[in-house]
């Protein structure tokens, strides 16, 4: 289990949101695809699965549900604050008309459409295909040491929730709130948790 456990930690997860962008500009510079504008939906998904935006939410998400003005995404009942910078990545993609294919950088014209994930052929993007645009990119990213999962990038997103909040002895219950799990799952995950936590600081909490 330790063995498994290290090697998700150490190929799936990042210390931060932004590592893990840092990583999808990587991979696509390393195609000659390194532009603010390339790959802005392999960033999207990045940064909504880290919110906790789950697959078919992604799907029903209108270009609408961004608020500009708060910097915030509606997603159903829920709002969710984004910094100006990983914001405007999305509101960036919403206005693309035009992009370049990855990783054959053929330039593809975006398809008229309200929602948020479209592309080229169609103006609304199911979940497979959405998992199909993420295998593409880890074809490409499995040579650079890691790959995008959407399920580790959720739980990513809560560990560092977890780590922002300082205080490890309120995890279980932040845990809890942030996931809707009960007692017993929150403990698996704080322990999982505490693996990651140990990894991106290299055992030095200070």
């Amino acid at each position: 289990g330790d063995v498994v456990t290290d090697y998700e930690l150490t190929h799936y997860y990042f210390k931060n949101l932004d590592g893990a962008l840092d990583f999808v500009r990587a991979v696509g510079m390393s195609q000659g695809l390194g532009g603010y504008d390339d790959l802005l939906n392999i960033k999207s998904i990045v940064i909504l699965s880290w919110y906790q935006v789950e697959l078919s939410q992604l799907q029903e998400l209108h270009k609408s549900a961004l608020q500009p003005e708060t910097h915030t995404v509606l997603v159903g009942e829920k709002q969710i604050q984004l910094t100006i910078e990983h914001f405007n990545i999305l509101k960036r993609f919403a206005e693309l008309d035009v992009h370049q294919g990855f990783p054959s950088q053929k330039q593809q014209v975006y398809m008229t459409s309200p929602f948020l994930m479209r592309s080229a052929k169609q103006i609304s993007l199911n979940p497979n295909n959405i998992q199909k645009a993420i295998q593409r990119f880890n074809s490409v990213a499995v040579g650079h040491g890691k790959e995008l999962s959407i399920l580790n990038l959720r739980r990513n997103g809560i560990f560092s929730q977890v780590y922002a909040s300082g205080d490890d002895k309120t995890a279980n219950t932040l845990i809890q709130e942030l996931t809707g799990c009960d007692t017993a799952f929150a403990f698996g995950y704080k322990e999982f948790y505490e693996r990651w936590k140990c990894l991106i600081t290299g055992g030095d909490e200070s």
